[in-house]
C-alpha cells in the first residue's frame, strides 16, 4: 500500500511538474489577436484587429512591479521602432488611477497607444495567468507570446526577429 502511494505521489508531481514548466515558457504560436474594442486615452475605442502591420502588445497593471519596470523600456522600443506600434493595454484599473500612475512616473500618454480594458476581456482572451503578458503581432496574427518580465535587450531582439520574420 505503501510503495503504490509512494509511486502515485511521485507521478502526480512529476505531471505538475511537467504542465507548470511546459505552461509557464514563452511559446511561438500562430493564433489571431482578440476581436476587442477597447478605449485609448481620451475615450476613443480602438479595434485591436485593426492595428496593421507589426504591433507589440503588453498586458499591465499598476500593482505589478515587473509591469511598471517594463514601460519605460517600451516607452524607449517605440522610439527605437517607429514602424511598429507599441501598446500597452491596462487591466480593468480607473482610467484616471492609471493615467496619473503614468504620469508621476514621466511616462507621456502621447508616447505610446494605452488602451484601458475595463472587463479585463485582453487578458482573459490570451489565456493570460502571469504578468505581464507580451504579444508580438504581424497584421493581427500572434506570432510570439511572451509571459512575465522582459527587458529591454529582449525586447528589440523579439522586435528585431518579428520584422524580419525570423521569429
Amino acid at each position: 500500500m505503501k510503495v503504490t502511494l509512494g509511486i502515485v505521489v511521485v507521478i502526480l508531481i512529476a505531471l505538475g511538474a511537467i504542465l507548470f514548466f511546459a505552461g509557464s515558457s514563452e511559446n511561438t504560436v500562430r493564433a489571431q489577436v482578440p476581436d476587442l474594442a477597447l478605449i485609448q486615452h481620451g475615450g476613443e475605442e480602438v479595434a485591436l484587429a485593426e492595428i496593421k502591420g507589426f504591433a507589440v502588445l503588453n498586458s499591465w497593471a499598476t500593482w505589478c512591479p515587473f509591469c511598471v519596470q517594463e514601460v519605460p523600456d517600451f516607452v524607449e522600443l517605440q522610439k527605437e521602432f517607429e514602424n511598429v506600434s507599441v501598446v500597452l493595454i491596462n487591466r480593468s484599473e480607473d482610467a484616471a488611477k492609471a493615467e496619473a500612475f503614468l504620469e508621476g512616473r514621466g511616462v507621456n500618454l502621447s508616447d505610446l497607444i494605452f488602451l484601458e480594458d475595463p472587463k479585463d476581456s485582453f487578458y482573459k482572451g490570451i489565456g493570460g495567468f502571469s504578468m505581464p503578458e507580451t504579444l508580438f503581432v504581424k497584421d493581427g496574427e500572434v506570432i510570439f507570446h511572451k509571459r512575465g518580465f522582459i527587458n529591454l535587450s529582449e525586447m528589440r531582439d523579439l522586435t528585431t526577429s518579428l520584422i524580419n520574420g525570423t521569429l
